[in-house]
């Protein structure tokens, strides 16, 4: 077996943050290669470019947005990506 296919990620959800530009989609991109469906988050600036990029290559990706500085921020954003992707480990 190849190490690569000792990290896949198949049947797996990952939501990243920060996955409009830069780091966070390049790593919202890796992850969707591995296998996982990915739930990328924008929060000033939406994240729908990378899930298009990551659609281009035939693989699976949302967009979601919220803002990570209020109080309930994350936990919204982590129930928003529960309801609409399921709860996959």
């Amino acid at each position: 077996m190849s190490i690569l296919k000792r990290f896949r990620l198949d049947g797996k959800t990952a939501l990243v943050t920060g996955a409009a530009s830069g780091l966070g989609a390049a790593i919202a991109i890796a992850l969707a290669e591995s296998g996982a469906t990915v739930a990328c988050h924008g929060n000033r600036r939406p994240a729908a470019q990378t899930c298009e990029t990551i659609r281009s290559l035939g693989l699976l990706a949302h967009a979601f947005s919220g803002d990570l500085g209020e109080p309930d921020g994350a936990i919204r954003l982590f129930g928003e990506v529960q309801a609409a992707l399921g709860d996959s480990r």
